[in-house]
């Protein structure tokens, strides 16, 4: 019995739901190029040579991976996509950041994301950093909206740990 008692248990970890688009990858067209190109560089940004996803490039922060690894550690939560880019978040971002292969929520085409992502969760406790209002608004409290000029900042990493809280 303790066996499937510690299955249970691990079930239950709340979920730090990652969407890609406008969160990892912000669009940096018209930013990318002089001065501001080279403070964004310096903090740690890096754009994919050969790899485009809905006509425009992949911008990346390696440090997002760390950020986000340390954040499921503090709270205890299991990392997961919740994105349009499906597997490929798995085969193109995650080895970038440093990330293991995540679990992929299903988002499926035509499908507003909650309607889908939602009942994945399985009632579990969750935070998802996103960009569309649409998600936040049907979060019912545990989206973050982040900024699609930004991305991902250590501000809305630090909202959705307080979403999740502490794990014991």
């Amino acid at each position: 019995m303790a066996g499937r008692e510690a299955v249970l248990i691990r079930e239950q970890r709340p979920i730090l739901l990652i969407d890609v688009d406008f969160v990892l990858n912000p669009d940096f067209r018209g930013a990318w190029d002089g001065e501001k190109g080279d403070s964004l560089r310096e903090a740690g940004w890096l754009i994919l040579d050969g790899f485009t996803m809905n006509d425009r490039p992949v911008w990346l922060n390696r440090w997002h991976g760390l950020k986000l690894l340390h954040a499921a550690e503090a709270t205890g939560a299991k990392l997961a996509w919740a994105t349009r880019w499906h597997e490929y978040a798995n085969q193109v971002v995650a080895p970038v950041l440093g990330l293991p292969q995540l679990p992929v929520a299903p988002c499926e085409p035509g499908k507003e994301k909650p309607l889908s992502v939602i009942p994945w969760t399985q009632g579990r406790p969750f935070a998802w950093l996103d960009d569309e209002r649409s998600v936040i608004d049907g979060c019912a409290g545990s989206g973050v909206k982040v900024d699609p000029a930004t991305g991902l900042t250590d501000a809305d990493i630090e909202k959705a740990v307080a979403l999740l809280g502490r794990a014991d």
